[in-house]
């Protein structure tokens, strides 16, 4: 054992080496100092000095926050992020109403909005106090908003937490900064942009039901006043013919239900030898989800937006479900859609 921590002998002389934790951002691995002595008492005294000044040092080096530059670009990003995944929820819920709605789904969006402000604000696992309800009744908010946002405010703070999500924050921030990493307070200030700026991208989703409105009403007026929309003048119009008749749908050269697609799948690979018999199952399994979460029985019926929604379904689906008897009872969206099942 060492006369003292990170002490070592080299030659006649002691010194002092460190590894420097990740908090400092530094692209050296290890802070060494010679105590330029060769007395063990003389060096104890200084190396206990030295350990207590190194954790000033390392703080110092990581106290620097993000560039008002990298923070915009952070900003533009985290938002940009948001309101495309708004769009395509939004479109989602209305051509597949069956697993909600708009008005449902821009509800539940300025709900996690507000939640994740004051997450922001906060962090999270922080109940609603009372002056902050307050704040959101006088702003129009009931009693069940202001009980969902709470609910969010655990949900979506826990979410944000975990390790995952904050080692993507890391990586893409270092990316903006043209970094190999970036600094804890650096990670402190890109949490906290990634927050505030998704929850006003959610906070503003009430306008993405009206978007294009504007722009069709004008060209409803210019058509209704003859005029063409791209011009003054009206452009002559085509002969119609009539259209010919649809050629009759050739019968498909196999069954087109998704379980006897996956069935063909998992059988031409237990064939080959590259599957196996929990393979084949979990390939059949997920043919199965997938009709249940889009109702789509036939693959050539299926399309983007189904499979965009299968794919929030088994997102938000927790690692086991459908162990306990409730929730063998229970539908899909009825274990990942809040608005389905009741916050107790």
């Amino acid at each position: 054992m060492g006369i003292a921590n990170f002490t070592f002998r080299r030659g006649a002389i002691y010194t002092w080496r460190r590894r420097i934790p990740k908090r400092a951002d530094s692209d050296a691995s290890n802070l060494q100092v010679s105590l330029r002595t060769a007395c063990p008492w003389t060096a104890r005294r200084l190396a206990v000095i030295v350990t207590a000044e190194s954790e000033k040092v390392f703080d110092r080096m990581g106290m620097d926050g993000l560039t008002p530059d990298v923070a915009r670009q952070w900003l533009e990003t985290v938002i940009r992020d948001e309101l495309e995944d708004t769009a395509r929820r939004t479109r989602a819920a209305f051509h597949l109403p069956k697993t909600g709605n708009p008005l449902e789904s821009v509800y539940h969006d300025r709900l996690a909005g507000e939640a994740l402000r004051l997450v922001a604000r906060k962090g999270a696992e922080v109940d609603l106090d009372e002056d902050e309800r307050r704040e959101l009744t006088a702003r129009g908010y009931s009693d069940a908003d202001l009980d969902w946002i709470n609910h969010y405010q655990h949900h979506l703070g826990r979410a944000v937490a975990t390790e995952a999500m904050e080692n993507k924050i890391s990586r893409r921030v270092a990316e903006i900064a043209g970094k190999e990493r970036i600094s804890g307070h650096e990670f402190f200030d890109a949490k906290r942009i990634y927050l505030n700026g998704r929850a006003a991208a959610l906070l503003s989703s009430k306008d993405s039901l009206e978007s294009g409105f504007e722009d069709a009403m004008q060209m409803a007026s210019r058509i209704r006043e003859g005029k063409q929309p791209d011009g003054p003048q009206a452009a002559p119009q085509a002969v119609q013919h009539p259209a010919p008749a649809p050629a009759p749908e050739p019968k498909p050269a196999s069954d087109p239900a998704l379980e006897a697609v996956a069935d063909r799948l998992a059988g031409r690979k237990e064939k080959r030898g590259r599957v196996t018999d929990k393979t084949a199952y979990q390939i059949r399994k997920t043919a199965e989800l997938l009709r249940e979460a889009t109702e789509v029985a036939d693959i050539r019926m299926l399309r983007q937006e189904h499979l965009m929604t299968f794919s929030n379904i088994m997102h938000a689906l927790p690692p086991t479900y459908r162990k306990t008897p409730k929730e063998r009872e229970m539908t899909l969206q009825e274990m990942t859609c809040p608005l389905l099942v009741p916050h107790s």
